[in-house]
């Protein structure tokens, strides 16, 4: 349903094969949709994470690490290792797979990211914007 502006933002549940390298793979988001996905620091990590892969593939275990060692390095705290194994597969990766960005081989336990022009454009503005904000920019 169109917003006030005359919008419509909910193209991120629509299922009706837009632009995509695969039938989940990346296709148009709105920009409230974008916005939804990388508000959660663990799926900008994990997004980066795969982003430095070779084929943007990565094991899940390698991601669970990964999270937990940007998590300590942030807060000074390392969450437990089942709490974030639980967060991942039930919270952020079927909401980047909702909306096309990755794929989740449970099988292989394998996740693979579905590049996406404007998904990265937003996450390198963060970026330079929290390395503004902390004054290593």
């Amino acid at each position: 349903m169109p917003d006030e502006g005359g919008t419509d933002d909910t193209d991120e549940d629509a299922d009706d094969g837009d632009a995509g390298e695969s039938p989940r793979g990346p296709r148009h988001l709105s920009v409230d949709a974008i916005l939804g996905l990388l508000a959660q620091q663990e799926r900008r990590d994990l997004i980066q994470r795969l982003q430095q892969e070779s084929k943007n593939s990565c094991s899940f275990e390698k991601i669970v690490e990964h999270l937990l060692s940007k998590t300590a390095d942030r807060t000074g705290e390392r969450p437990g290792h089942d709490n974030m194994e639980v967060q991942l597969q039930h919270v952020h990766l079927p909401k980047l797979a909702d909306a096309g960005l990755i794929e989740y081989d449970v099988r292989s336990q394998t996740v693979r990211y579905n590049s996406h022009d404007e998904v990265e454009q937003l996450l390198e503005r963060i970026h330079e914007f929290e390395r503004n904000r902390d004054g290593t920019g």
